[in-house]
């Protein structure tokens, strides 16, 4: 609607009008210079959380293998002690130990692993790995774990599955840590060509 000079509400004044206006410009010109404000803790909850993850390799019948247990996401300072359980094909893999790696040398980490049958799968075992250290771990390859493929294994894929994930602090507390990515053996012919995997920490 149109306000003419001889029609204008009784509240309508330029003064008024002005004196709304120039505030309203003042605070926007604020937000503009200063930045719009962030909520208390958003860049922390964007952080992502603590992960275990299980590696990749390839492999021949009678080839030793590699698999890399490593520690990813967000650095917590007081990293302490993890306990993981994977399971896998039991006449695929023979397991023969776990070694630390970087991230667990600098650690000071004690690392072992058991094996036993699984009680709810005949057919698998379930392999207990027990990470402890002397320093607060980072993020990195914790551990290898060793395997060697059975001479009468067939070409296929052997899957390591992250069944179970558990931390603590250097203090003992309880730690917040997520299941990552299985692991994966690709076994190939005697006969076959192994293709070249682009990345050295998935290789054996």
């Amino acid at each position: 609607m149109r306000v003419t000079s001889g029609n204008r509400p009784r509240w309508f004044s330029p003064g008024r009008v002005s004196y709304l206006v120039r505030p309203a410009r003042f605070f926007l010109l604020s937000l503009l210079l200063m930045g719009f404000p962030s909520t208390p803790g958003a860049a922390q909850e964007r952080r992502p959380e603590p992960t275990l993850n299980a590696g990749f390799s390839t492999a021949k019948p009678g080839d030793p293998v590699d698999i890399p247990l490593t520690l990813s996401g967000a650095e917590q300072p007081q990293m302490g002690s993890i306990r993981a359980e994977l399971t896998y094909p039991k006449n695929a893999l023979t397991f023969v130990r776990a070694d630390a790696g970087l991230a667990g040398e600098l650690a000071e980490a004690d690392v072992r692993g058991t094996i036993q049958d699984a009680s709810e799968e005949p057919n698998l075992r379930v392999l207990t790995v027990f990470i402890s250290p002397k320093r607060p771990q980072r993020p990195g390859i914790l551990l290898y774990l060793k395997f060697r493929v059975p001479t009468e294994s067939k070409k296929g894929r052997v899957l390591l599955k992250v069944r179970s994930v558990q931390a603590t602090r250097l203090d003992g507390a309880p730690l917040a840590l997520a299941k990552g990515k299985d692991g994966t053996v690709e076994v190939f012919d005697r006969d076959e060509q192994i293709p070249q995997v682009g990345c050295f920490f998935f290789t054996h």
